[in-house]
């Protein structure tokens, strides 16, 4: 499960999990690219980020799937990790393709804008 959430946050070398924290730290790495790049090349990161992370997400749910066969009891502590990464994994791949979303309509400004209003998705669940 570490090497999944690894894969996904290739790039963010302290990035260890999916706490609101992390989230918002790779958020604002985000910014941080999007701000010192070109629009298209921007759309381009995001939109990779973002297919790198449903895959990801694939994986996590077929792990999930696998998981619930091998103890369909329940018990088992992978049970809830699991679910947290997915979780966690789908927050992730939320934050890319909201700032995508935002990107493409209103550029920088519409992005600060919609995370300084708490108008993303991913931070209601946080």
């Amino acid at each position: 499960m570490k090497a999944l959430w690894r894969r996904a946050v290739e790039d963010e070398e302290e990035v260890k999990d999916g706490t609101p924290e992390s989230l918002h730290r790779i958020f604002d790495e985000l910014l941080c690219f999007i701000r010192d790049h070109p629009r298209e090349k921007s759309l381009q990161m995001l939109t990779e980020k973002e297919l790198h992370t449903q895959e990801a997400v694939e994986q996590a749910s077929r792990l999930q799937v696998e998981v619930g066969h091998r103890d369909p009891s329940g018990h088992s502590p992978a049970h809830p990790q699991v679910a947290k990464l997915l979780r966690d994994l789908e927050h992730l791949g939320s934050i890319y393709f909201e700032t995508w979303l935002w990107m493409e309509d209103g550029g920088v400004c519409k992005v600060l804008s919609v995370y300084e209003h708490k108008q993303y998705v991913w931070q209601q669940f946080l």
